[in-house]
């Protein structure tokens, strides 16, 4: 992963006439597939405080499909399936909608389950 680099990368983008934003990189970048965007990591991480861990229920929930529902659905469906997303049960990721996206999420939920205290560098769209 991109985050075990001593030195930040820069990925360079450019705004067309209408003020779109577009990356000029062919792999990494982060309107990428799946693959590309879950290998990209913030340099700098940061430690979630309660709104952070809202927001990252709510993206863990979109990842799996449910971006529909609503706010409380979503943070309630993750507290729902926690033994799930601790144990990473093969077959529950599988019927996510972005499997890789959901297991990125899966593993550093796990890391700030394990220590609140930690850094996440994972971009939360």
């Amino acid at each position: 992963m991109l985050s075990k680099y001593k030195h930040p990368i820069y990925l360079c983008n450019y705004v067309d006439f209408r003020g779109r934003l577009y990356t000029d990189n062919n792999f990494f970048n982060f309107q990428g597939d799946s693959l590309a965007k879950n290998s990209l990591e913030f340099y700098e991480g940061v430690v979630l405080n309660e709104t952070g861990v809202k927001y990252l229920k709510i993206y863990g929930a979109n990842c799996y499909g449910l971006d529909k529902k609503s706010f409380e659905y979503r943070i309630n469906w993750i507290q729902t399936n926690i033994e799930e997303i601790k144990s990473m049960n093969i077959d529950f990721i599988l019927k996510a909608d972005d499997p890789i996206s959901f297991i990125n999420f899966c593993i550093n939920y796990n890391k700030y389950l394990n220590d609140s205290n930690v850094s996440i560098h994972i971009p939360i769209f």
